[in-house]
């Protein structure tokens, strides 16, 4: 005989949001039963930059004639590549470090960030600050608010980042470029990107413990195939069954995890968890 357990958004512990918790209506004994995931559902609510990441802040040196350094604090969200280069030029819009081309009625900015599909990367261009004359001779202006003055010879400006920001980009932790340069430059990937650091979502319980896997309490896992805000569904045609350790249950514990088994970070807690507990199967 088999029993059907469904757990959705209410079954959320308010305690540990990634756990959802069924409770038996009594204490369920359980010997010769085992258990499997038939069905999954759940949004696609996962940020790739946010605080508990620790990817979420990079340093702008700008090397005006006095160069100074500015923090920047992304705020928590998903971004794709083209996202990271708008927050970061919005940021040099309301800190006054770009310049006004009022002939082509644009902005011009020293730093990007673009996806190069060609080479499977992500690519960072820095253009130099110009001079005075150099300046003159483009018909570009300092936005009125701007307190900096014109370097004395056209120079890079400079981000740093840590390694858990450079990994999204495929970068090493550090300062690009190293050192101020009087010259336009680009640097491409030195690995491959990872901009989605949630590529699967792994479920455990506490009813199960498998001696093949680590960690032994898995009962099932799903790619992430659908894009950001949208639903992924995993349904088991053939379920695997596993073995409930033999004991007295007032309730079924499921977690959420990621491909590392570090706690999900859901900002969607609508989920559906379909469960099957049945009588071992005699063979």
């Amino acid at each position: 005989m088999s029993n059907t357990v469904i757990l959705t958004s209410r079954n959320q512990n308010p305690n540990i949001p990634n756990q959802y918790v069924y409770q038996f209506p009594s204490t369920q004994n359980f010997k010769d039963h085992e258990i499997a995931l038939v069905q999954f559902s759940i949004y696609n609510s996962f940020f790739n930059i946010e605080s508990s990441r620790f990817n979420n802040v990079l340093t702008l040196t700008w090397n005006a004639l006095v160069p100074t350094v500015h923090q920047f604090t992304l705020t928590s969200g998903f971004y794709n590549i083209s996202d990271i280069n708008y927050a970061l030029q919005n940021f040099c819009l309301i800190n006054d470090l770009y310049m006004v081309d009022s002939a082509n009625n644009k902005n011009v900015y020293f730093i990007e960030v673009l996806s190069n599909a060609i080479s499977y990367a992500a690519q960072f261009n820095y253009y130099v600050i110009p001079t005075s004359a150099e300046a003159t001779t483009n018909g570009w202006t300092k936005p009125s608010g701007a307190t900096w003055d014109f370097p004395t010879t056209a120079t890079t400006p400079q981000m740093a980042f840590n390694t858990a920001f450079g990994e999204l980009l495929g970068f090493s932790a550090g300062t690009l470029p190293a050192t101020p340069l009087n010259s336009n430059q680009q640097f491409l990937s030195t690995f491959s990107p990872t901009i989605s650091p949630t590529s699967s979502v792994f479920l455990t319980s506490n009813l199960i413990s498998s001696p093949y896997s680590n960690p032994s309490n898995i009962i099932g896992n799903t790619a992430i195939t659908s894009g950001f805000g949208d639903l992924i569904v995993e349904k088991n045609s053939t379920p695997i069954f596993l073995s409930i350790i033999p004991s007295s249950y007032a309730s079924i514990e499921i977690s959420l995890t990621d491909q590392n088994f570090s706690a999900l970070q859901l900002r969607d807690k609508e989920v559906v968890i379909v469960l099957v507990i049945r009588e071992r199967q005699q063979n």
